[in-house]
């Protein structure tokens, strides 16, 4: 019988490891390329779909256009130097993937949870991300009614299911050719933007918003911290599947180059140009915020109209006059100061934006969208595919994987993208503040827990430590606390706000998660490490 030493004196059978550790393969070497070949491609990738942007442009509510290009360049490189560069090093020397190489963190058994099927569960939450935008980008694109939501969605997440399933293989090919449409896009909607940044003014706060205060120094401000706080949260899962990532890079300047151009650059592009283009849309057309837009009933009836600046609410006409009653802010409901709130929330989208931009008025004075406007939406749907088809493949390859079920993976692929679609189908996925938020907050911690077994170890791999480490789950409970605090969720629950909303929790949480793994990992201790358990392959250099 094979037996691994794990301390002086004591042994573990190979039988005894978990499946998923038994059949551990590293990739070798020989089949391992460039940076500009795989990490940085795939990386930009997911910054090129439309879901990370879209709402960006909230950012502009709370400080000045530089204050959230600022926060942008520094988000980026968080996301390089902080969520990525560990895990991926971590892949890169091991050649293995992250629920292989976060047993050190989580335990032999612990890690069929964290990271392993926790993973792939969120990737569920993402897919219904994907299959929201794609779908109500196709039916704003085709100027569609909203009834053709349900079987749209359907229709667009069965597809991304079926091309997910299929393999690894069918999304290289959609990663390939579709990320170019939105590279144009962007480029385009920025071009069309640049004019009118001259005419940009800084919107004005509602009534009960704090915008300003000791480090609101124009260039960097609390809109800052936002644009940290919202970029930090979508990259959180794609932070740690940086070990998946890298271990098909060669060395350490592949690592490196790949986060530097793939994440960082791809943030500043891709956020960049989305937020130059709400912001240009505002310099051209001050009606965004200052005209007045009908808020519907279920029926489709007008329930009030809205208008930002002034916060005001116009009630429907009744009797004999032509115009309703104006309720002004502090004679609003809670339930009218949200929808308000909401309002402006959707004149900073960039979908609104491009909208804007692309419309003219007729012969009889009212608003008409140009072909361009449908056109690029539509594009922008198309161009959501690849990133939506790799939600579903990480859905089936990690839940597969874990459950020791490699021949389920097309059925688990497919129940997973069910769940996924049923959640889109409830709107919910439009939310995407708080959801950035939740996933921040979930892998923040796991990385920084992960982050400081790396560096007690002398930077390096451990290898997987036996049954529950409770070190690393200490960690990521103290850290997923710290991160959701300041959560629309949590907050909607309590009825009030714990942390503001701008601050960015989901880099406390990792810092946290760092810190709180050393601290146990000296009080309560660390399991034994399986010494020889899982073969790894890396460059001699690393």
């Amino acid at each position: 019988m094979v037996t691994m030493s794990t301390s002086p004196g004591s042994t573990v059978p190979a039988s005894s490891l978990p499946a998923y550790l038994r059949n551990a393969s590293p990739i070798p070497m020989e089949k391992r390329a460039p940076w500009y070949t795989n990490t940085a491609p795939t990386y930009a990738g997911i910054f090129l779909w439309i879901a990370f942007y879209a709402q960006l442009g909230i950012g502009l509510t709370l400080g000045s256009l530089l204050a959230v290009l600022v926060g942008v360049v520094i988000a980026g490189l968080i996301c390089h130097a902080f969520f990525y560069y560990v895990p991926g090093m971590l892949g890169m020397r091991t050649g293995l993937p992250l629920y292989i190489v976060g047993t050190s963190t989580f335990g032999t058994k612990g890690g069929y949870f964290i990271p392993g099927i926790f993973m792939g569960l969120l990737q569920i939450g993402w897919y219904s991300v994907a299959t929201y935008f794609a779908t109500d980008l196709i039916i704003n694109g085709l100027g569609l009614p909203g009834e053709v939501f349900y079987p749209m969605a359907i229709v667009w997440g069965l597809l991304f299911a079926l091309i997910g399933a299929l393999g690894i293989g069918y999304v290289a090919k959609m990663s390939q050719f579709f990320p170019i449409v939105p590279i144009i896009m962007l480029l385009i909607g920025a071009v069309m933007a640049v004019p009118y940044l001259g005419s940009y003014e800084t919107p004005k706060p509602l009534p009960d918003e704090f915008t300003s205060g000791p480090m609101d120094m124009g260039w960097v401000s609390i809109a800052s911290l936002l644009m940290i706080q919202l970029i930090i949260g979508f990259f959180g899962t794609a932070g740690a599947v940086g070990a998946d990532f890298c271990s098909n890079n060669r060395n350490k300047y592949d690592v490196r180059m790949g986060g530097i151009v793939g994440i960082w650059l791809a943030v500043v592009y891709t956020a960049g140009l989305a937020i130059i283009t709400v912001a240009g849309a505002h310099g051209a057309n001050k009606e965004l915020l200052q005209g007045w837009h009908a808020v519907k009933n279920p029926d489709g009836s007008v329930k009030y109209e809205v208008r930002v600046e002034p916060p005001e609410i116009r009630l429907p006409a009744s009797g004999d006059s032509k115009d309703g009653k104006v309720v002004a802010w502090d004679a609003m409901s809670p339930g009218e100061k949200n929808e308000v709130r909401a309002v402006r929330a959707k004149m900073f989208e960039y979908g609104t934006a491009l909208k804007s931009l692309n419309t003219s008025k007729g012969p009889d004075g009212k608003p008409v969208e140009n072909f361009l406007a449908r056109a690029m939406l539509i594009l922008f749907a198309i161009g959501s595919m690849a990133p939506a088809c790799f939600c579903s493949f990480i859905i089936g390859n990690s839940l597969s994987t874990m459950l020791a079920m490699p021949r389920g993976r097309i059925p688990i692929t497919l129940a997973g993208a069910a769940v996924g679609i049923g959640i889109a189908l409830t709107g919910f996925p439009a939310k995407l503040a708080p959801i950035f938020g939740l996933v921040g907050a979930s892998f923040g911690p796991v990385i920084g827990a992960m982050i400081a077994d790396y560096y007690l170890k002398g930077a390096n791999w451990p290898g997987p430590r036996e049954g529950w480490n409770w070190a690393g789950y200490g960690a990521w409970l103290l850290g997923f606390l710290v991160g959701i605090s300041n959560n629309g969720l949590v907050t909607d629950a309590l009825g009030f706000e714990l942390v503001p909303s701008w601050m960015p929790t989901g880099v406390f949480s990792l810092i946290v998660g760092l810190l709180a793994y050393i601290l146990l990992a000296r009080t309560i201790g660390l399991p034994p490490i399986l010494e020889g358990a899982v073969k790894t392959i890396g460059p001699n250099e690393a």
